[in-house]
Protein backbone atom coordinates (compact mmCIF):
# COMPACT_ATOMS: atom_id res chain seq x y z
CA UNK A 1 0.00 0.00 0.00
CA UNK A 2 1.38 3.41 -0.95
CA UNK A 3 2.05 6.14 1.59
CA UNK A 4 -0.72 8.31 0.13
CA UNK A 5 -3.31 5.53 0.34
CA UNK A 6 -2.29 4.72 3.92
CA UNK A 7 -2.63 8.36 4.95
CA UNK A 8 -6.00 8.63 3.20
CA UNK A 9 -7.33 5.57 5.04
CA UNK A 10 -6.04 6.99 8.32
CA UNK A 11 -7.87 10.26 7.66
CA UNK A 12 -11.07 8.38 6.84
CA UNK A 13 -10.81 6.48 10.11
CA UNK A 14 -10.42 9.74 12.05
CA UNK A 15 -13.50 11.13 10.29
CA UNK A 16 -15.38 7.96 11.19
CA UNK A 17 -14.45 8.44 14.86
CA UNK A 18 -15.52 12.08 14.68
CA UNK A 19 -18.92 11.09 13.28
CA UNK A 20 -19.42 8.67 16.16
CA UNK A 21 -18.32 11.28 18.68
CA UNK A 22 -20.80 13.76 17.20
CA UNK A 23 -23.61 11.53 18.45
CA UNK A 24 -21.91 10.62 21.75
CA UNK A 25 -20.66 14.04 22.88
CA UNK A 26 -24.16 15.50 23.50
CA UNK A 27 -24.87 12.66 25.94
CA UNK A 28 -21.87 13.63 28.08
CA UNK A 29 -22.67 17.29 27.53
CA UNK A 30 -26.15 16.82 28.98
CA UNK A 31 -24.56 15.00 31.92
CA UNK A 32 -22.22 17.94 32.45
CA UNK A 33 -25.25 20.25 32.27
CA UNK A 34 -26.50 18.61 35.47
CA UNK A 35 -23.32 19.76 37.22
CA UNK A 36 -23.13 23.13 35.43
CA UNK A 37 -26.76 24.14 34.87
CA UNK A 38 -27.07 26.58 31.99
CA UNK A 39 -29.85 28.08 29.93
CA UNK A 40 -28.34 30.99 28.02
CA UNK A 41 -31.00 32.44 25.73
CA UNK A 42 -28.45 34.24 23.59
CA UNK A 43 -26.36 31.16 22.75
CA UNK A 44 -26.68 31.66 19.00
CA UNK A 45 -25.87 35.37 19.38
CA UNK A 46 -22.61 34.43 21.07
CA UNK A 47 -21.94 31.95 18.27
CA UNK A 48 -22.52 34.72 15.72
CA UNK A 49 -20.05 37.01 17.49
CA UNK A 50 -17.40 34.28 17.49
CA UNK A 51 -18.06 33.60 13.80
CA UNK A 52 -17.73 37.30 12.98
CA UNK A 53 -14.34 37.43 14.73
CA UNK A 54 -12.78 34.54 12.80
CA UNK A 55 -11.47 36.87 10.11
CA UNK A 56 -9.53 38.90 12.66
CA UNK A 57 -8.19 35.74 14.28
CA UNK A 58 -7.10 34.45 10.87
CA UNK A 59 -5.22 37.68 10.21
CA UNK A 60 -3.17 37.38 13.40
CA UNK A 61 -2.64 33.63 12.89
CA UNK A 62 -1.36 34.21 9.39
CA UNK A 63 0.95 36.97 10.61
CA UNK A 64 2.45 34.55 13.13
CA UNK A 65 3.12 31.70 10.72
CA UNK A 66 -0.22 30.25 9.65
CA UNK A 67 -1.59 26.72 9.90
CA UNK A 68 0.80 24.79 7.61
CA UNK A 69 2.55 22.58 10.20
CA UNK A 70 5.13 20.50 8.33
CA UNK A 71 8.06 18.40 9.47
CA UNK A 72 11.62 19.28 8.55
CA UNK A 73 11.96 16.16 6.41
CA UNK A 74 8.89 17.19 4.39
CA UNK A 75 10.32 20.66 3.82
CA UNK A 76 13.74 19.35 2.78
CA UNK A 77 12.81 16.37 0.64
CA UNK A 78 9.40 17.29 -0.75
CA UNK A 79 9.31 21.07 -1.00
CA UNK A 80 12.90 21.01 -2.16
CA UNK A 81 12.04 18.74 -5.09
CA UNK A 82 11.11 20.03 -8.57
CA UNK A 83 7.41 19.41 -8.01
CA UNK A 84 4.57 21.91 -7.86
CA UNK A 85 4.44 23.43 -4.38
CA UNK A 86 0.67 23.74 -4.70
CA UNK A 87 0.35 20.01 -5.38
CA UNK A 88 2.49 19.13 -2.38
CA UNK A 89 0.89 21.53 0.10
CA UNK A 90 -2.77 21.15 -0.89
CA UNK A 91 -3.27 17.78 0.91
CA UNK A 92 -1.69 19.16 4.10
CA UNK A 93 -3.87 22.28 3.99
CA UNK A 94 -7.01 20.22 3.29
CA UNK A 95 -6.20 17.85 6.13
CA UNK A 96 -5.63 20.60 8.66
CA UNK A 97 -8.74 22.45 7.51
CA UNK A 98 -10.81 19.31 7.87
CA UNK A 99 -9.47 18.44 11.30
CA UNK A 100 -9.89 22.00 12.58
CA UNK A 101 -13.48 22.11 11.31
CA UNK A 102 -14.18 18.70 12.81
CA UNK A 103 -12.88 19.74 16.23
CA UNK A 104 -14.88 22.98 16.13
CA UNK A 105 -18.08 21.10 15.23
CA UNK A 106 -17.63 18.74 18.18
CA UNK A 107 -16.89 21.64 20.53
CA UNK A 108 -19.97 23.50 19.30
CA UNK A 109 -22.35 20.59 19.83
CA UNK A 110 -20.82 20.00 23.29
CA UNK A 111 -21.43 23.62 24.32
CA UNK A 112 -24.98 23.41 22.98
CA UNK A 113 -25.60 20.25 25.00
CA UNK A 114 -24.28 21.91 28.17
CA UNK A 115 -26.67 24.76 27.47
CA UNK A 116 -29.59 22.33 27.25
CA UNK A 117 -30.14 22.77 23.51
CA UNK A 118 -29.51 19.18 22.41
CA UNK A 119 -32.67 17.67 23.82
CA UNK A 120 -35.03 18.55 20.97
CA UNK A 121 -33.62 16.32 18.24
CA UNK A 122 -30.74 16.78 15.82
CA UNK A 123 -31.84 19.94 14.02
CA UNK A 124 -30.32 22.35 16.57
CA UNK A 125 -27.00 20.50 16.96
CA UNK A 126 -26.73 20.16 13.17
CA UNK A 127 -27.11 23.93 12.65
CA UNK A 128 -24.63 24.79 15.39
CA UNK A 129 -22.16 22.20 14.11
CA UNK A 130 -22.48 23.55 10.58
CA UNK A 131 -21.74 27.10 11.75
CA UNK A 132 -18.72 25.96 13.78
CA UNK A 133 -17.47 23.75 10.96
CA UNK A 134 -17.67 26.50 8.32
CA UNK A 135 -16.24 29.18 10.62
CA UNK A 136 -13.27 26.98 11.58
CA UNK A 137 -12.64 26.00 7.95
CA UNK A 138 -12.68 29.66 6.91
CA UNK A 139 -10.31 30.48 9.81
CA UNK A 140 -7.70 27.93 8.71
CA UNK A 141 -7.96 28.78 5.00
CA UNK A 142 -7.82 32.53 5.54
CA UNK A 143 -4.83 32.14 7.87
CA UNK A 144 -3.00 30.29 5.08
CA UNK A 145 -3.83 33.14 2.71
CA UNK A 146 -2.69 35.80 5.17
CA UNK A 147 0.57 33.89 5.64
CA UNK A 148 1.43 34.54 1.99
CA UNK A 149 0.22 38.14 2.16
CA UNK A 150 1.99 39.14 5.38
CA UNK A 151 5.06 36.89 5.47
CA UNK A 152 5.55 35.97 1.80
CA UNK A 153 8.01 37.50 -0.61
CA UNK A 154 6.24 37.14 -3.97
CA UNK A 155 2.90 36.62 -5.66
CA UNK A 156 -0.24 38.78 -6.09
CA UNK A 157 -0.35 39.63 -2.40
CA UNK A 158 -2.60 42.67 -2.77
CA UNK A 159 -5.21 40.69 -4.66
CA UNK A 160 -5.12 37.87 -2.11
CA UNK A 161 -5.41 40.37 0.75
CA UNK A 162 -8.45 42.05 -0.81
CA UNK A 163 -10.21 38.72 -1.38
CA UNK A 164 -9.56 37.57 2.18
CA UNK A 165 -10.65 40.91 3.63
CA UNK A 166 -13.88 40.96 1.61
CA UNK A 167 -14.77 37.45 2.79
CA UNK A 168 -14.12 38.38 6.43
CA UNK A 169 -15.95 41.69 6.26
CA UNK A 170 -18.97 40.06 4.60
CA UNK A 171 -19.43 37.78 7.61
CA UNK A 172 -18.91 40.61 10.09
CA UNK A 173 -21.33 42.90 8.23
CA UNK A 174 -23.99 40.18 8.10
CA UNK A 175 -23.78 39.64 11.87
CA UNK A 176 -23.66 43.38 12.58
CA UNK A 177 -26.85 43.88 10.56
CA UNK A 178 -28.70 41.44 12.82
CA UNK A 179 -28.38 38.31 10.71
CA UNK A 180 -27.95 34.89 12.28
CA UNK A 181 -25.27 32.56 11.01
CA UNK A 182 -27.47 29.63 12.04
CA UNK A 183 -30.17 30.67 9.54
CA UNK A 184 -30.29 29.50 5.94
CA UNK A 185 -28.90 32.80 4.68
CA UNK A 186 -26.13 32.73 7.28
CA UNK A 187 -25.06 29.19 6.42
CA UNK A 188 -25.11 30.04 2.72
CA UNK A 189 -22.89 33.06 3.37
CA UNK A 190 -20.49 30.97 5.46
CA UNK A 191 -20.28 28.34 2.72
CA UNK A 192 -19.47 31.06 0.19
CA UNK A 193 -16.81 32.48 2.52
CA UNK A 194 -15.23 29.02 2.83
CA UNK A 195 -15.16 28.65 -0.96
CA UNK A 196 -13.59 32.09 -1.47
CA UNK A 197 -11.10 31.56 1.35
CA UNK A 198 -10.20 28.15 -0.05
CA UNK A 199 -9.58 29.64 -3.48
CA UNK A 200 -7.35 32.34 -1.99
CA UNK A 201 -5.39 29.79 0.08
CA UNK A 202 -4.86 27.36 -2.81
CA UNK A 203 -3.89 30.18 -5.18
CA UNK A 204 -1.29 31.40 -2.71
CA UNK A 205 0.31 28.01 -1.93
CA UNK A 206 2.91 28.35 -4.65
CA UNK A 207 4.28 31.45 -2.87
CA UNK A 208 4.25 30.10 0.70
CA UNK A 209 7.46 31.32 2.43
CA UNK A 210 9.63 28.26 3.14
CA UNK A 211 11.75 30.13 5.68
CA UNK A 212 8.70 30.59 7.91
CA UNK A 213 7.77 26.91 7.64
CA UNK A 214 11.33 25.88 8.49
CA UNK A 215 11.35 27.96 11.68
CA UNK A 216 8.11 26.31 12.73
CA UNK A 217 9.28 22.77 12.00
CA UNK A 218 11.86 22.56 14.82
CA UNK A 219 9.30 23.79 17.37
CA UNK A 220 6.74 21.29 16.09
CA UNK A 221 9.18 18.41 16.49
CA UNK A 222 9.80 19.51 20.09
CA UNK A 223 6.04 19.72 20.61
CA UNK A 224 5.59 16.11 19.50
CA UNK A 225 8.23 15.06 22.02
CA UNK A 226 6.41 16.92 24.80
CA UNK A 227 3.11 15.30 23.84
CA UNK A 228 4.59 11.84 24.38
CA UNK A 229 4.98 12.63 28.09
CA UNK A 230 1.72 14.62 28.28
CA UNK A 231 3.64 17.76 29.26
CA UNK A 232 0.93 20.14 28.06
CA UNK A 233 2.62 23.23 29.46
CA UNK A 234 5.67 22.48 27.32
CA UNK A 235 3.36 21.73 24.37
CA UNK A 236 1.87 25.20 24.71
CA UNK A 237 5.32 26.80 24.74
CA UNK A 238 6.36 24.82 21.67
CA UNK A 239 3.17 25.84 19.88
CA UNK A 240 3.94 29.47 20.59
CA UNK A 241 7.44 29.01 19.26
CA UNK A 242 5.97 27.44 16.15
CA UNK A 243 3.46 30.26 15.64
CA UNK A 244 5.92 33.08 15.25
CA UNK A 245 9.24 34.62 16.29
CA UNK A 246 9.76 36.27 19.64
CA UNK A 247 10.41 39.99 19.76
CA UNK A 248 13.35 40.02 22.12
CA UNK A 249 14.36 43.19 23.90
CA UNK A 250 11.62 45.50 22.62
CA UNK A 251 10.08 46.15 26.04
CA UNK A 252 12.03 46.07 29.30
CA UNK A 253 9.89 44.90 32.21
CA UNK A 254 12.35 43.62 34.83
CA UNK A 255 13.96 46.40 36.89
CA UNK A 256 16.82 46.25 39.38
CA UNK A 257 14.77 47.76 42.21
CA UNK A 258 12.14 44.99 42.11
CA UNK A 259 12.01 42.27 44.78
CA UNK A 260 13.67 39.05 43.58
CA UNK A 261 10.43 37.10 43.08
CA UNK A 262 8.86 39.94 41.11
CA UNK A 263 12.06 40.44 39.09
CA UNK A 264 12.08 36.76 38.12
CA UNK A 265 8.47 36.99 37.03
CA UNK A 266 8.98 40.01 34.77
CA UNK A 267 12.31 38.69 33.47
CA UNK A 268 10.44 35.62 32.21
CA UNK A 269 7.89 37.85 30.49
CA UNK A 270 10.11 40.45 28.87
CA UNK A 271 11.72 38.10 26.32
CA UNK A 272 8.41 38.08 24.46
CA UNK A 273 6.77 41.03 26.18
CA UNK A 274 4.75 42.36 23.24
CA UNK A 275 3.00 39.04 22.61
CA UNK A 276 2.46 38.41 26.34
CA UNK A 277 0.82 41.82 26.74
CA UNK A 278 -1.32 41.29 23.64
CA UNK A 279 -2.58 37.92 24.89
CA UNK A 280 -3.30 39.38 28.33
CA UNK A 281 -5.24 42.23 26.73
CA UNK A 282 -7.33 39.85 24.60
CA UNK A 283 -8.08 37.46 27.48
CA UNK A 284 -8.79 40.32 29.89
CA UNK A 285 -11.08 42.07 27.41
CA UNK A 286 -13.01 38.84 26.85
CA UNK A 287 -13.31 38.41 30.63
CA UNK A 288 -14.63 41.95 31.03
CA UNK A 289 -17.12 41.50 28.16
CA UNK A 290 -18.45 38.27 29.68
CA UNK A 291 -19.09 39.99 33.01
CA UNK A 292 -20.69 43.00 31.33
CA UNK A 293 -22.95 41.27 28.81
CA UNK A 294 -23.49 37.67 29.97
CA UNK A 295 -25.20 36.09 32.96
CA UNK A 296 -22.32 35.13 35.23
CA UNK A 297 -24.30 32.40 36.99
CA UNK A 298 -24.91 30.32 33.88
CA UNK A 299 -22.72 27.23 33.65
CA UNK A 300 -21.57 27.90 30.10
CA UNK A 301 -20.68 31.48 31.01
CA UNK A 302 -18.69 30.28 34.00
CA UNK A 303 -16.78 27.91 31.71
CA UNK A 304 -15.92 30.82 29.40
CA UNK A 305 -14.85 32.99 32.35
CA UNK A 306 -12.72 30.11 33.66
CA UNK A 307 -11.10 29.74 30.24
CA UNK A 308 -10.10 33.41 30.25
CA UNK A 309 -8.88 33.17 33.86
CA UNK A 310 -6.82 30.07 33.11
CA UNK A 311 -5.32 31.76 30.06
CA UNK A 312 -4.26 34.75 32.15
CA UNK A 313 -2.73 32.41 34.72
CA UNK A 314 -0.75 30.61 32.02
CA UNK A 315 0.82 33.89 30.92
CA UNK A 316 2.35 34.32 34.37
CA UNK A 317 3.50 30.71 34.84
CA UNK A 318 6.76 30.98 32.90
CA UNK A 319 8.96 31.87 35.87
CA UNK A 320 7.72 28.98 38.01
CA UNK A 321 8.05 26.59 35.05
CA UNK A 322 11.65 27.68 34.48
CA UNK A 323 12.49 26.96 38.12
CA UNK A 324 10.70 23.60 38.07
CA UNK A 325 12.67 22.52 35.00
CA UNK A 326 15.73 22.20 37.28
CA UNK A 327 14.32 19.30 39.24
CA UNK A 328 16.16 16.78 37.11
CA UNK A 329 19.33 17.93 38.91
CA UNK A 330 20.32 17.90 42.55
CA UNK A 331 19.76 21.62 43.05
CA UNK A 332 20.46 23.65 46.16
CA UNK A 333 19.13 27.03 47.28
CA UNK A 334 20.35 28.90 50.39
CA UNK A 335 16.88 28.74 51.96
CA UNK A 336 15.62 25.72 50.02
CA UNK A 337 13.72 25.60 46.74
CA UNK A 338 10.34 25.57 48.52
CA UNK A 339 10.88 29.20 49.56
CA UNK A 340 11.65 30.19 45.96
CA UNK A 341 8.59 28.36 44.65
CA UNK A 342 6.32 29.87 47.31
CA UNK A 343 7.48 33.38 46.41
CA UNK A 344 6.96 32.72 42.72
CA UNK A 345 3.49 31.25 43.30
CA UNK A 346 2.50 34.23 45.47
CA UNK A 347 3.77 36.65 42.81
CA UNK A 348 1.97 34.72 40.09
CA UNK A 349 -1.30 34.77 42.05
CA UNK A 350 -0.92 38.47 42.79
CA UNK A 351 -0.28 39.42 39.15
CA UNK A 352 -3.17 37.29 37.90
CA UNK A 353 -5.54 38.87 40.40
CA UNK A 354 -4.22 42.33 39.50
CA UNK A 355 -4.96 41.78 35.81
CA UNK A 356 -8.38 40.39 36.68
CA UNK A 357 -9.03 43.32 39.00
CA UNK A 358 -8.06 45.85 36.34
CA UNK A 359 -10.36 44.23 33.79
CA UNK A 360 -13.42 43.67 35.97
CA UNK A 361 -12.83 46.05 38.89
CA UNK A 362 -14.86 48.81 37.29
CA UNK A 363 -17.85 46.43 37.32
CA UNK A 364 -17.70 45.70 41.06
CA UNK A 365 -20.08 48.54 42.09
CA UNK A 366 -22.81 47.48 39.65
CA UNK A 367 -22.18 43.71 39.34
CA UNK A 368 -20.41 42.82 42.55
CA UNK A 369 -21.36 39.12 42.51
CA UNK A 370 -20.33 38.43 38.90
CA UNK A 371 -17.09 40.41 39.19
CA UNK A 372 -16.23 38.60 42.43
CA UNK A 373 -16.78 35.26 40.69
CA UNK A 374 -14.38 36.32 37.95
CA UNK A 375 -11.70 37.26 40.50
CA UNK A 376 -12.12 33.97 42.37
CA UNK A 377 -11.77 32.03 39.13
CA UNK A 378 -8.66 34.07 38.31
CA UNK A 379 -7.18 32.73 41.53
CA UNK A 380 -8.08 29.15 40.63
CA UNK A 381 -6.80 29.72 37.10
CA UNK A 382 -3.43 30.80 38.51
CA UNK A 383 -3.29 27.71 40.76
CA UNK A 384 -4.17 25.41 37.87
CA UNK A 385 -1.52 27.03 35.66
CA UNK A 386 1.02 26.72 38.48
CA UNK A 387 0.32 22.99 38.71
CA UNK A 388 0.79 22.58 34.97
CA UNK A 389 4.06 24.49 35.13
CA UNK A 390 5.29 22.67 38.23
CA UNK A 391 4.72 19.09 37.08
CA UNK A 392 6.55 19.16 33.77
CA UNK A 393 8.06 16.05 32.17
CA UNK A 394 8.09 13.08 34.55
CA UNK A 395 10.83 10.54 35.19
CA UNK A 396 9.33 7.80 33.02
CA UNK A 397 11.85 5.16 34.09
CA UNK A 398 11.14 5.65 37.78
CA UNK A 399 7.38 5.70 37.26
CA UNK A 400 7.45 2.52 35.20
CA UNK A 401 9.70 0.77 37.72
CA UNK A 402 7.54 1.80 40.69
CA UNK A 403 4.02 1.38 39.34
CA UNK A 404 4.46 -0.84 36.29
CA UNK A 405 4.47 -0.07 32.59
CA UNK A 406 0.74 -0.72 32.29
CA UNK A 407 -0.17 2.18 34.57
CA UNK A 408 2.13 4.68 32.89
CA UNK A 409 -0.42 6.08 30.42
CA UNK A 410 -3.24 6.66 32.96
CA UNK A 411 -0.80 8.21 35.44
CA UNK A 412 0.55 10.63 32.85
CA UNK A 413 -2.98 11.65 31.89
CA UNK A 414 -3.92 12.10 35.56
CA UNK A 415 -0.88 14.33 36.16
CA UNK A 416 -1.58 16.38 33.06
CA UNK A 417 -5.21 16.94 34.06
CA UNK A 418 -4.47 18.12 37.60
CA UNK A 419 -4.33 21.78 36.59
CA UNK A 420 -7.61 21.83 34.63
CA UNK A 421 -9.23 19.75 37.40
CA UNK A 422 -8.42 22.44 39.98
CA UNK A 423 -10.00 25.10 37.79
CA UNK A 424 -13.01 22.86 37.12
CA UNK A 425 -13.60 22.39 40.86
CA UNK A 426 -13.77 26.17 41.20
CA UNK A 427 -16.24 26.42 38.33
CA UNK A 428 -18.52 23.69 39.73
CA UNK A 429 -18.42 25.16 43.23
CA UNK A 430 -19.38 28.60 42.00
CA UNK A 431 -22.03 27.17 39.67
CA UNK A 432 -23.80 25.88 42.74
CA UNK A 433 -23.89 29.44 44.06
CA UNK A 434 -21.74 28.93 47.09
CA UNK A 435 -21.57 32.59 47.84
CA UNK A 436 -25.33 33.08 47.70
CA UNK A 437 -26.19 30.13 49.97
CA UNK A 438 -28.63 28.72 47.41
CA UNK A 439 -27.41 25.12 47.23
CA UNK A 440 -27.49 23.11 50.45
CA UNK A 441 -24.85 23.70 53.07
CA UNK A 442 -22.49 26.41 51.73
CA UNK A 443 -19.80 25.57 54.27
CA UNK A 444 -19.28 22.19 52.57
CA UNK A 445 -18.52 23.81 49.21
CA UNK A 446 -16.37 26.51 50.83
CA UNK A 447 -14.39 23.81 52.62
CA UNK A 448 -13.94 21.84 49.41
CA UNK A 449 -12.74 24.86 47.46
CA UNK A 450 -10.38 25.84 50.25
CA UNK A 451 -8.97 22.32 50.50
CA UNK A 452 -8.41 22.11 46.75
CA UNK A 453 -6.74 25.54 46.66
CA UNK A 454 -4.44 24.66 49.57
CA UNK A 455 -3.62 21.25 48.06
CA UNK A 456 -2.79 22.81 44.69
CA UNK A 457 -0.52 25.33 46.39
CA UNK A 458 1.30 22.57 48.29
CA UNK A 459 1.88 20.52 45.13
CA UNK A 460 3.04 23.56 43.17
CA UNK A 461 5.57 24.50 45.89
CA UNK A 462 6.83 20.99 46.67
CA UNK A 463 10.65 21.22 47.08
CA UNK A 464 12.79 20.46 44.06
CA UNK A 465 15.71 18.96 46.00
CA UNK A 466 16.18 15.26 45.39
CA UNK A 467 18.36 12.69 47.04
CA UNK A 468 21.18 11.33 44.90
CA UNK A 469 19.62 7.86 45.19
CA UNK A 470 16.26 8.98 43.68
Amino acid sequence: MSRGSSRFLSDLYILYLAAILWFIVPVYGMGLALILPSDVQGFEVGLDIIGACTGLAAFFWGARGGPLALSRSTIVYELGSPVSRTKLLSPALARQTLFGAMFAALAGVLMLAINGGAEDGLAGPARVSAVCLCAAAALVLQAAGWLVVLRGHAGPRRLLAVANAVASLATAAFVASGGSLSSGAGLTLLAAVVVVSGGVAVAGLRWVPIDVLWKQAAALDAMRSSMQTFDFHRVLLDLRRASGPKRVGRIRLARDWMPTAVWRQFAALQHDAANHLLRLLVAGSALSALIAFADGWQGITLLAIAGCAGFIGLEFSGSLAATADQRGFVVHYPAGSASVLRNQLATMLGLTLCVGGIMVGWQLPSQAADASVALILCGFGALGAALQARLGSPDLGKLAGTFGIGTLGPMLWARAMLGPAVLMVGVVGLAHRVWHHEAGDPSLWVGLLTAVAVGAGLVATHPLERNPDD
